[in-house]
């Protein structure tokens, strides 16, 4: 298994592949600094069989790097990184094709577990929080809908509503 981790933090990188190697010691795992070099190892040598990616990063941030992932290499898993559990970024990401979207805090059980999801391409891994803000924001939006007398565009079932409570 190859496995490119990009983030623009050495001490995140370094740290994040140890974990990678201590859960699966047979990856050959490749550090990015960035979507630059990124782009230029998934262009240049073997493939890759995933891709865990830091959301912000300063040259092209994470999200615009899943983007051209995707379009070079559409079955491609990315999991993406991040600080931030905002739903905007977790949406986008997921629009995109993301994988997955794990907060940083995650264990590297949690970081196993998204990366044997995503290879078995048997659906995402979100973070709890993540899944948490997300089910706020949609019941935000549907109160303020309610409010002015709209229907939300996402209208879920109450059983859906239920799951979700489940998740979060």
């Amino acid at each position: 298994m190859r496995i490119l981790i990009v983030d623009d933090h050495a001490l995140v990188r370094r740290g994040m592949a140890y974990v990678v190697k201590e859960g699966f010691p047979d990856a050959d795992v490749v550090e990015a600094d960035g979507a630059t070099s990124a782009l230029d190892h998934t262009r240049d040598g073997a493939p890759f069989d995933l891709a865990l990616v830091d959301v912000r990063m300063p040259d092209l941030d994470g999200l615009e790097l899943l983007r051209a992932l995707k379009t070079d290499l559409p079955d491609l898993p990315v999991i993406m990184l991040s600080t931030y559990d905002n739903a905007p970024y977790v949406k986008r990401a997921l629009a995109d094709g993301a994988s997955g979207y794990l907060l940083k805090d995650a264990t590297p059980e949690d970081l196993a577990q998204a990366i044997n999801v995503a290879m078995s391409g048997s659906g995402n891994v979100l973070s709890p929080r993540v899944i948490q803000n997300l089910f706020e924001e949609h019941e935000a939006a549907g109160r303020e809908n309610l409010a002015n007398g709209r229907r939300g565009e996402y209208s879920l079932t109450q059983r859906e509503h239920d799951i979700l409570a489940l998740l979060a």
